[in-house]
């Protein structure tokens, strides 16, 4: 080497004193330089010492170079060792508290479980249950399904029956009011055919009779007997409608004049065989057509049986015959009545006129709202109707001859000088073709329109119709006074739909009798002096009466 060669050593000195607790120091190193003499004898050797120890320091660094790796990967192993060793024992605490949490969470799910199984039992046997619920219901819901179908069907069948009992109702209702529309002519009518038959005209003037003419009387009925030919004979049903076309009915006996008088009036004539009377076999029992039974055994010979009727025959005793057979017939109606002038109240000239109706007539005009109810009654009520129209039928008899008896007490009052009839009854005046009657009542017993058109008709009149400007002058000057505090007098003319029409459907054709606009709910009233008013149909206010006067000359 030509350099000298410099070798430094680390030399650490150690104390054999006990070291005292000092800071941590950085060692001290101390650093000495050593020249080594060159020796010739030794340079060689030394060079191949140093050769050598160059080989030797070669080797020993690579042995420490290998140590070093060694000792570097074991501290690398040993520290992966350790973090493996760490790693594992803390995921093996880890799964063990995992597992334990498990556990826990397995005892629990166990739990929950047990729990939703017992749920899952009570759900099976409440859906079980629910099954058979459904099942019921749905067999109830078909059940209901069929009941409502034939619900629907009834409903349906009752709504068509309820509409054809509806227009019957309705078509029973226009009936009604046109029968109300001819009442008053109808009722005149029968007036005047009554009087006609009860008091015919003669040469002095009329003279009203008990009985009409072809009639007989007997004690208080009239009695005629029809002579028919063989081949215009009925049976004992046929004689008996015949009668009554007559407004009377077989002839029934009450007693031994009575039956003497019958047997009078039948005849022997050619063809005839016997007359038919008003008495037949009912049930094992003879009786007579009111249903009242023979009291006197002996008028007949042989026993009732049904089926068997009576005739009757002059100087022959009455005998029992099948009622299919045709023979003659006898009527009988009660006869009218003479009355005394004192049962009727008389009118002073010039005294106000009244208006009364007479119990014959209250009578039938309360059996007339009788059938009006009845025939709303519709279906069921059939039968009741017959059988009072056949009570009707064996009453019209004296029903007819009541209302003869009215009319003439009504239009022909007896006097002292005897009967005199005239065109209007007392109380009404007339003119021109009609009777006129106002009712001029006290306040309290005024009426609204509906209730004084009701009191008309129960006089066998109506509302006042006014067709002519001579009418309407008479009307308000004559039939209207303004006294006892009246403001005005119902006629029969009122609004409707917005135009003023009368009783009788027909529109009003003068409109300048009104100056008011026809508005529903307003009615006309007339006074004496004044124009027509238009006030409300409720208001309380008289009224004036029309009907058609009687043709008496």
């Amino acid at each position: 080497m030509s350099e000298e060669e410099i070798h430094y050593a680390s030399v650490v000195f150690k104390s054999k004193k006990p070291q005292q607790t000092k800071p941590a120091k950085e060692e001290e190193t101390i650093y000495d330089e050593v020249k080594l003499q060159n020796d010739p004898t030794q340079q060689t050797s030394g060079s191949k010492a140093g050769i050598l120890s160059e080989k030797e320091a070669g080797r020993k660094h690579g042995c420490c170079q290998m140590l070093t790796c060694f000792l570097v990967t074991f501290s690398i192993i040993l520290v992966l060792g350790i973090i493996a060793t760490v790693y594992f024992f803390s995921f093996h605490d880890m799964k063990i508290n995992q597992l334990r949490a498990n556990k826990a969470e397995n005892k629990n799910l166990t739990a929950l479980n047990n729990k939703l199984r017992s749920e899952n039992q009570n759900l099976t046997y409440q859906n079980e249950n629910l099954t058979h619920v459904y099942n019921d219901l749905e067999t109830r819901i078909r059940n209901l399904t069929v009941e409502q179908e034939q619900l629907k069907n009834k409903t349906q069948d009752l709504k068509r029956q309820t509409d054809e009992l509806e227009g019957r109702q309705n078509d029973l209702k226009e009936q009604i009011e046109n029968l109300k529309k001819t009442q008053n002519e109808l009722n005149v009518s029968r007036a005047q055919w009554s009087i006609d038959e009860y008091c015919p005209k003669a040469t002095k003037g009329r003279k009203c009779k008990p009985c009409q003419k072809g009639w007989s009387t007997f004690t208080t009925s009239c009695y005629a007997y029809n002579n028919a030919k063989v081949e215009n004979q009925r049976n004992w049903n046929g004689a008996r409608e015949g009668c009554r076309e007559k407004g009377s009915d077989l002839t029934a006996a009450a007693n031994e004049e009575e039956k003497g008088y019958i047997n009078g009036i039948s005849p022997k004539e050619e063809g005839i065989k016997g007359y038919w009377i008003g008495l037949r076999a009912d049930q094992g029992k003879w009786k007579w057509i009111d249903g009242t039974e023979l009291s006197n055994q002996d008028w007949i010979e042989g026993k009732a049986t049904d089926g068997q009727c009576v005739t009757a025959l002059q100087d022959e005793q009455w005998r029992s015959v099948s009622c299919k057979e045709k023979n003659a017939w006898i009527c009988e109606k009660k006869a009218l009545k003479e009355t005394a002038e004192s049962d009727y109240p008389q009118v002073a000239a010039g005294a106000e006129m009244k208006m009364r109706a007479t119990p014959v007539h209250s009578n039938l005009m309360r059996e007339l709202h009788q059938v009006k109810k009845q025939n709303h009654e519709f279906e069921g009520e059939k039968e009741t109707l017959k059988e009072q129209i056949e009570k009707l039928k064996e009453t019209q008899n004296e029903l007819n001859v009541s209302r003869a008896q009215w009319s003439i007490d009504e239009y022909c009052p007896k006097r002292t000088n005897g009967r005199k009839c005239l065109p209007c009854q007392e109380g009404w005046n007339q003119f021109q073709t009609n009777c006129y009657g106002y009712n001029d009542a006290d306040e309290r017993d005024r009426k609204n329109w509906t209730e004084a058109r009701e009191n008309s008709t129960g006089k066998v009149s109506d509302l006042t119709v006014v067709e002519t400007d001579v009418e309407k002058s008479k009307i308000n000057n004559t039939f209207s006074p303004a006294i006892n505090g009246i403001a005005g007098y119902w006629i029969g003319l009122r609004a409707d739909q917005g135009k003023w029409k009368w009783i009788n459907g027909a529109e009003l054709i003068n409109t300048s009798w009104i100056k008011h606009n026809a508005t529903d709910g307003q009615c006309v009233t007339v006074l004496e002096d004044r124009e027509w008013r238009s006030v409300s149909c409720d208001e309380k206010n008289a009224w004036i009466c029309k009907k058609k006067a009687l043709t008496v000359k």
